[in-house]
């Protein structure tokens, strides 16, 4: 699984989600679609904006948020990161939460987050192990 995590400090989601509005309003690209994904391991927003006035304001600009909560063992025992995701974090037209714990199971959830978006979809199921095994089953 590879050493501990080494990160540590404060976060502020609301001030994050703020930023990446003003990264795609400002560059030169122009998409389909305009999503912010963010991942996660935390509800943490120690300073900024509130998560749910950033997530509100971010979507009213026409900017989907989808999320990827990173389950790691030791911290959410007691706390269902996945659903706080999904009542704060995301919005917009076919927003949706994909848990992933770390490791080789993150970078699956990474490469089926990104074509559910390309595809201006939805998951069927809430990981993205399952997910996974659903698409290579109707391959």
């Amino acid at each position: 699984i590879g050493p501990p995590r080494q990160a540590t400090g404060r976060n502020a989601i609301g001030s994050a989600l703020l930023y990446g509005k003003e990264q795609i309003e400002t560059n030169d690209i122009r998409g389909f679609r305009r999503v912010i994904d963010f991942s996660g391991d935390t509800m943490g927003n120690s300073y900024g904006p509130q998560i749910t006035v950033a997530r509100d304001e971010v979507v009213a600009a026409g900017i989907t948020i989808n999320a990827l909560p990173i389950l790691r063992n030791e911290s959410f025992q007691n706390f269902d990161l996945p659903a706080a995701y999904e009542q704060n974090i995301i919005g917009g037209p076919n927003a949706f939460v994909m848990p992933a714990r770390s490791g080789p199971e993150f970078t699956d959830a990474v490469r089926r987050k990104l074509i559910l978006e390309i595809a201006g979809t939805t998951p069927e199921t809430q990981f993205a192990s399952f997910l996974l095994d659903t698409l290579q089953e109707g391959q």
